[in-house]
């Protein structure tokens, strides 16, 4: 077993000239080339960052004698362990993080082995040196007062492969870290000769920086927008340069967070065109040519979704493709989405705009300068029916909602049958009073509320009277009255779903023109009821001063024989509940007050909400 000397935390001003073969060894040795480690951090994560950023820090100091060297030799990471502190016999290689103090040392390292084979190694990082607490950095180049996780890990595991300090000042096996120990992430000729004496080579090229992948590899030209930079054997930011299309990019716009990732935080701008990237440091320089696309690239359209709608526009379509930006603009049939939304790079969304004429559109995306089309992409159909939204409190009846009929031409006939929620809604009526069908020959509705299906037949001509219903946009064609169940609770959706084929007879969903038989299937939009919160009102209340007293008799006296002003709720002063509003309801309060008769119904006493649906209203 040996504990190598400590790396000391006071820097030696001076040091021995290099030699030849100035490196020193241990005297052991990994037989396979390889050695696996686990990692039990446990710096302090303010400073030191994140867990697994600290990992990633110590296996970058790992990967330094294998990627910046030429030997046959390497570390293999194992996962993470709660172990800490020095242990020959536990047969496991920990670099792990102890709180306690480590004299003169910020680290140290205990390899055992025996006839120069090694056999374990531990790595230990010190919380205070000399009574004088380490401040531990994170990602990145550590700040003033700081010391350098990645560094330091790489000269211990230079004496976990083997190596003994050296007396070049400038290797990362010198025997004190100077400054921030942050140059020691670099190895240094001695370092590389140290272990390629060691394990032999396994290649006769020259380590280097390398360049893998730009992310993302397009942006705007106006740059500002944060790019990832992956590779191998990228050091510390003050010894390297980054290089866009040949002009170096300022240090305050990009960090080298790891061995293998630089981050670019703010672009710098750039003329549209692609550009080289280059990285420069010690080890090495690297160009990958064409890295990078200011302008992005040209946006792709690749589909519509629904592929077709109302010529009346009003759904909601969702345009897929690529290469998306957030100033992207897309279009059918050459008017813009309303209400757009940008998702994501693949996904824009957005209001269908109405169109001008029944058929196929294309589908366009403009972004700047750049433009993508997808030809006819969209079909536009411009019969059209469709049942409106309407709201209503739980208990409520005679709910109108419109049934709207939009066509190029004038129509003959239409036929439609409906579903709904039979436990919660129920149809009272269908009529075409006061619609554009309302002089239609023959109107027939039949209602099943217990299977929760309507459907509906209307003729406009049985007689070849010319009676037709008019061409235009959302002409209002009949007008469902429904009901609300006292059962619904408020903020519920009600749908009401058009359907072909429902009810029994089943009934198609067709319209016909003027002149012609054939059988046109209209674009359909379902409507809803919302259940709102019925007005909470207390009965007799007729003046609503929230009492019920002599003077809401009198009010509503006022109210039927002289003129006088209705009160806010029609319900309140129907005090017998019987769904009008006459002079018996003064004298059923004024018996009630003065006479002992029965007590008002529902809601009373006190405010509540009418459990008797009436054609009555309550405004609260």
């Amino acid at each position: 077993m040996r504990r190598l000397p400590p790396l000391l935390a006071a820097a030696l001003v001076c040091a021995a000239p290099a030699a030849t073969r100035a490196f020193e060894l241990i005297g052991l040795r990994w037989p396979s080339g390889s050695v696996g480690f686990r990692v039990n951090p446990g710096f302090d994560t303010a400073r030191g960052g994140s867990t697994e950023q600290q990992i990633e820090i110590i296996r970058c100091a790992a990967a330094a004698w294998r990627d910046q060297s030429r030997a046959s030799f390497q570390f293999t990471y194992q996962g993470t362990t709660t172990r800490k502190g020095f242990n020959e016999n536990d047969g496991l290689n920990v670099v792990s993080f102890v709180s306690s103090d480590g004299g003169d040392a910020l680290a140290a390292t205990l390899i055992s082995g025996e006839d120069g084979i090694a056999r374990s190694f531990d790595v230990v990082f010190f919380g205070t040196t000399g009574g004088n607490s380490n401040r531990w950095s994170g990602p990145g180049e550590p700040g003033t007062g700081e010391l350098d996780i990645g560094g330091v890990a790489t000269h211990e595991l230079g004496h976990a492969l083997g190596l003994d300090h050296t007396p070049v000042s400038e290797a990362t096996m010198f025997a004190s870290a100077s400054g921030r120990a942050l140059h020691l992430r670099t190895l240094a000729a001695d370092d590389r000769q140290g272990i390629e004496s060691i394990y032999g080579l396994r290649t006769q090229a020259q380590p280097q920086v390398q360049i893998t992948s730009v992310t993302p590899s397009e942006g705007p030209p106006e740059g500002g927008n944060e790019v990832v930079v992956e590779g191998l054997n990228f050091t510390y930011d003050s010894e390297s340069q980054l290089l866009l299309g040949g002009a170096a990019v300022p240090g305050t716009r990009w960090n080298i967070e790891t061995c293998t990732r630089i981050r670019i935080t703010s672009m710098p701008a750039h003329a549209p065109g692609t550009v080289s990237l280059q990285v420069s440091s010690s080890i090495g320089s690297r160009t990958l040519e064409s890295a990078y696309r200011y302008g992005g690239p040209l946006p792709q359209v690749a589909s519509v979704e629904p592929s077709e709608g109302p010529i009346t526009g009003s759904i909601l379509v969702t345009v897929k493709g690529t290469s998306f930006l957030p100033e992207a603009v897309a279009s059918v049939g050459g008017k813009p989405l309303l209400d757009q939304t940008f998702v994501d790079a693949t996904t824009l969304r957005g209001t269908l705009p109405p169109g001008d004429a029944g058929g196929p559109a294309d589908v366009r995306v403009v972004q700047g300068e750049d433009q993508a089309v997808l030809p006819s992409a969209f079909n536009y159909v411009d019969f059209v029916l469709s049942l409106g939204s309407a709201s209503g409190a739980p208990g409520q009846t005679s709910i109108p909602v419109d049934v709207r009929a939009t066509s190029p031409a004038n129509l003959t006939s239409a036929s439609f049958g409906f579903t709904y929620t039979a436990l919660l809604v129920a149809v009272r009526q269908v009529s075409v009073a006061g619609t554009d069908a309302s002089l239609a020959e023959f109107v027939g509705a039949d209602i099943d509320n217990d299977a929760g299906v309507t459907t509906v037949g209307i003729v406009m001509d049985l007689d070849g009277s010319a009676i037709s219903f008019p061409a235009g946009t959302d002409r209002l064609l009949a007008r469902v009255l429904a009901d609300v169940s006292v059962a619904a609770v408020p903020g519920l959706e009600l749908p009401l779903r058009l359907k072909d084929n429902v009810g029994s007879p089943p009934i198609e969903l067709i319209f016909t023109r003027v002149g012609s038989s054939a059988k046109i299937r209209p674009f359909t939009l379902d409507g809803k009821v919302d259940v709102t919160e019925g007005v909470r009102f207390g009965r007799g209340d007729a003046n609503g001063d929230d009492k019920v007293d002599i003077s809401d008799a009198v009010f509503h006296l006022d109210f039927l024989f002289r003129g006088g002003p209705g009160g806010p709720c029609e319900d309140a002063a129907d005090s017998n509940d019987d769904g009008r509003l006459d002079i018996s309801d003064a004298i059923r309060t004024l018996r009630f007050l003065f006479q002992g008769s029965e007590g008002l119904p529902p809601p009373s006493p006190g405010p509540g909400l009418d459990p008797t649906p009436d054609a009555l209203s309550c405004r609260g």
